[in-house]
C-alpha cells in the first residue's frame, strides 16, 4: 500500500539481474563465460533461484524488472501476512484491491491518507496498541471500558452503536451508492434507498415483509435487492453470509410471485477495503 515507490532491494537486485542479462548476451566470449559462472553461482542463493530461468528467455532489461518488482512484491506481502497485526488485513483483502487502493490514497486529503495507512497495518493509537507500546497500563475503552482494539473502535463498541455513529456511517456508503445509481440506472428500473427521509413502500406493499433491503431496484418483471454492510474487513465472509440468510426467505416469496429476483451483498470494511 502507499505510492508504489520501488525499495531501494529492489532497484538493486533488478540493476542487477539487467547488468548479468547485457553480459549472457555479450559477443565477448570469456565475459560471457564469466557471467555464466556468475549465474550458477546465483543459483545457489534462496533469493535468486528465478535468475537462471528468466535471464536465458527475457529479451529485455523492462522484463526483468518487471519480474523483480513482482516477486519482492509477493515476497514482502508473504511476510506481512504471517504477521499478526500488519497481516490481518492483506489476508482478508481481495487480491486486486491493492490497485485501488493505491489510487483511492493518492487522492486522499493529508490527515486521513495517514490515518488509512495507520489504520492497514492496525497502528493507531488505541487502548490495546497504546499498552502493547508502554504508553499506557490500560487498554480499556473509555467510553464503554471493553478491551480497546481496533475492531472494538470501528465496529464493536457499544456506545457509538447507541449513538448511531456506525449507522450514519453505513448511510454515508449506502449514499455514495444511492447517488451512482441515479445517474446510471437504466430509464426502464425504478430504485428505492433506505436512508433517513427517503421513499421506500415497494417492498412492504407488494410484497408485505417488513426486511427492509437497503436498495432495490424494480421493473414489471425483474427484481434486484442490495444489501450493504460495512463490517471489520476480517468478518466479511461471516457478513455476506449472515445478510444472505436474512433475507433468503425474501426471496422466495419474489421469486414465487414469478418475479425475476437476485439478491447482492456488498461489503465495504470500515477501513475501505471492498469485497468482491
Amino acid at each position: 500500500y502507499g505510492l508504489a515507490l520501488p525499495r531501494l532491494s529492489t532497484t538493486f537486485k533488478s540493476l542487477s539481474s539487467c547488468k548479468l542479462q547485457r553480459l549472457l548476451h555479450c559477443k565477448d566470449d570469456v565475459v560471457r563465460q564469466l557471467a555464466e559462472v556468475d549465474v550458477q553461482r546465483q543459483q545457489q542463493l534462496s533469493n535468486r533461484k528465478f535468475m537462471s530461468a528468466s535471464l536465458a528467455i527475457l529479451p529485455s532489461c523492462k522484463d526483468i524488472k518487471k519480474i523483480t518488482i513482482r516477486q519482492e512484491e509477493e515476497n514482502l506481502c508473504n511476510v506481512l501476512e504471517q504477521r499478526i497485526f500488519q497481516g490481518a488485513m492483506l489476508r482478508s483483502a481481495p487480491n486486486d484491491a491493492d490497485h485501488v487502493w493505491t489510487r483511492t490514497l493518492l487522492r486522499l486529503p493529508e490527515n486521513v491518507f495517514k490515518w488509512t495507512l495507520n489504520a492497514a497495518v492496525d497502528m493507531l493509537p488505541h487502548g490495546s496498541n497504546l499498552r502493547r507500546w508502554g504508553r499506557s497500563q490500560d487498554d480499556a475503552c473509555p467510553p464503554c471500558a471493553h478491551k480497546q482494539t481496533l475492531s472494538h473502535v470501528l465496529n464493536n463498541c457499544s456506545v457509538s452503536l447507541k449513538q448511531d455513529r456506525y449507522t450514519w456511517r453505513h448511510n454515508q456508503v449506502l449514499m455514495a451508492i444511492s447517488n451512482y445509481l441515479s445517474e446510471h440506472l437504466l430509464d426502464e428500473y425504478q430504485f428505492e434507498c433506505d436512508l433517513p427521509n427517503s421513499k421506500y413502500s415497494y417492498i412492504r406493499q407488494v410484497f408485505c415483509s417488513v426486511l427492509r433491503p437497503d436498495i432495490c431496484i424494480f421493473n414489471g418483471r425483474k427484481v434486484f435487492l442490495i444489501e450493504l454492510t460495512v463490517p471489520f474487513e476480517e468478518r466479511m465472509e461471516d457478513a455476506s453470509f449472515r445478510k444472505t440468510t436474512k433475507y433468503q426467505d425474501l426471496v422466495k416469496e419474489v421469486a414465487s410471485r414469478r418475479l425475476t429476483v437476485k439478491l447482492c451483498t456488498i461489503e465495504v470494511g470500515s477501513r475501505g477495503v471492498m469485497d468482491k
